[in-house]
């Protein structure tokens, strides 16, 4: 068994949409149950949303005695977990690191292959997730042993999107025309979907200019299996950076270069307040090597039309 901390993180965010994959109801499958099983059925969908209180509260024993005694499970890096010892040790280690969090699950089938064993598939996500997995498919199997249901084996696999539109889904407050007033200035920008909804196109103007001073597209990136972003500037510089997501904020790591050659970098943090505001803020920020000084939060507001 794997022991190391990264191996920890990605068992434990697997365990937590694999755990609560229960704490949704399976009523797509509900119209192929058989009368005898649907009893069964809001049954695991009653100890489900048990897993999700005990996970919110953090409470290892409550959640590892959902499991059998020799339960198994496989994380999406094919990791496996055996007994349940050593899956309440892994969300030990978890919550350690990253206390708790909220988990939003889709069951897509629960299907009943005999009386007393149970099928569950779907996805879970880790919302306000600063983890490196947030969301995974998984397959469950419950076992009914001595009146009780209890989880065997589950088994998670990455999360392909059908397409990289669904990525930027958490972007989407972002698409629309926002105001802000920072240190040199006023400055409003635009955004909008462009390709089939597949990028967000951002324009940045200037204070009292109708003449962009910048552009930027945000959208998934493939090899980096992350949302990225790619910028350019009407001097000709250029720039790209990747995206994170920390609770209720974004973490924008970016680098570029100016017409001139000069080398940057900087850190970005939007923090989404509502709907209709959100703050920015700029810090590590270099350029050829030498430290510059931290652009402090600047509300940003959504113009109105």
């Amino acid at each position: 068994m794997k022991t190391s901390s990264v191996s920890k993180v990605f068992s434990a965010a697997a365990l937590l949409a694999l755990l609560s994959l229960q704490c949704a109801s399976v009523s797509a499958a509900s119209d192929t149950l058989a009368p005898s099983t649907s009893g069964d059925e809001q049954t695991i969908r009653s100890q489900a949303q048990a897993y999700a209180n005990a996970f919110s509260a953090a409470d290892v024993k409550a959640l590892g005695s959902m499991w059998s005694a020799d339960g198994t499970l496989t994380d999406v890096r094919g990791h496996v977990f055996k007994g349940r010892a050593a899956i309440e040790d892994n969300y030990a280690g978890f919550f350690n690191r990253f206390g708790k969090q909220p988990l939003e699950v889709t069951v897509t089938s629960v299907k009943f292959p005999s009386s007393d064993v149970a099928i569950e598939e779907g996805t879970g996500k880790l919302l306000n997730s600063s983890t490196p997995v947030d969301i995974c498919r998984y397959q469950a199997v419950h076992v009914r042993k001595d009146g009780k249901w209890e989880m065997v084996s589950v088994a998670e696999t990455p999360y392909v999107a059908a397409d990289s539109k669904e990525y930027l889904k958490e972007l989407s407050w972002l698409v629309g025309d926002w105001k802000a007033q920072g240190p040199a200035g006023s400055m409003r920008f635009s955004a909008d979907w462009i390709s089939n909804r597949n990028f967000i196109s951002c324009t940045w103007y200037a204070q009292g200019s109708n003449q962009p001073s910048e552009m930027e597209v945000i959208g998934w990136d493939p090899a980096a299996e992350q949302i990225s972003s790619w910028h350019f500037g009407a001097n000709g510089g250029s720039g790209r950076a990747n995206w994170r997501k920390d609770k209720s904020s974004w973490i924008v790591q970016g680098e570029g270069v100016q017409p001139g050659g000069a080398f940057g970098r900087a850190q970005y943090t939007f923090k989404k307040v509502d709907d209709n505001n959100f703050t920015w803020r700029s810090d590590k920020r270099s350029l050829n090597g030498i430290q510059m000084p931290t652009i402090d939060e600047i509300k940003v507001t959504r113009v109105n039309k």
